[in-house]
């Protein structure tokens, strides 16, 4: 589940895949490879909206010409996206005819994963319209963002006596020759 293959730059480039978008004044685009700037607009709204209120991030990426395998490799150099983000991948040909879906999120809500996945396969021609009113009712209801400090509370890093020990010895000698060092300097306040 965890364990996403790594990502060159040749796959990068192959597949067309995005980097996390830097912030542009006080927004980003949130419909990467694709140009629908009402949808774009509507989806920064409510990414503010949101992001206080469910704690939850909206993205859109596009991939023309592309297999299910570059939302795979995107999943991949994104390790999964950030805990608190819903993010739509879908693939579309020249005529912008919708090929495949797939949605990337740590969300405990699997079912709405799959009813979003869903409503991108059976959209015909692309409409990311279709994916803010998705957004509007479903996942600003629905989207429930995954604590991992609860998850994974169980696991536990335990230094060895030897480490802790080797720790205290490596500070003991810093303090030792700071203390040397201090008195023995030839430098002076007068």
């Amino acid at each position: 589940m965890f364990n996403y293959p790594e990502v060159i730059e040749d796959d990068v480039e192959f597949y067309g895949l995005f980097e996390y978008p830097r912030l542009k004044g006080h927004s980003s685009p949130v419909i990467l490879g694709y140009n629908a700037p009402e949808a774009d607009k509507r989806l920064q709204y409510l990414n503010g909206y949101l992001g206080p209120k469910k704690l939850v991030r909206i993205w859109v990426l596009v991939f023309q010409g592309k297999t299910l395998q570059a939302a795979k490799m995107q999943e991949a150099l994104w390790k999964g996206g950030n805990k608190n983000e819903f993010i739509y991948c879908v693939g579309i040909d020249k005529a912008g005819l919708v090929q495949w879906g797939h949605v990337i999120s740590w969300t405990k809500q699997a079912a709405l994963k799959i009813e979003a996945r869903n409503l991108i396969a059976g959209m015909g021609k692309f409409d990311p319209m279709k994916l803010v009113s998705f957004t509007e009712t479903e996942v600003s209801k629905r989207f429930v963002k995954r604590d991992f400090t609860e998850e994974f509370s169980y696991l536990t890093v335990e230094p060895t006596g030897f480490a802790i020990g080797m720790s205290y010895f490596i500070v003991f000698l810093v303090n030792l020759g700071m203390a040397i060092w201090i008195v023995k300097n030839e430098h002076h306040d007068h």
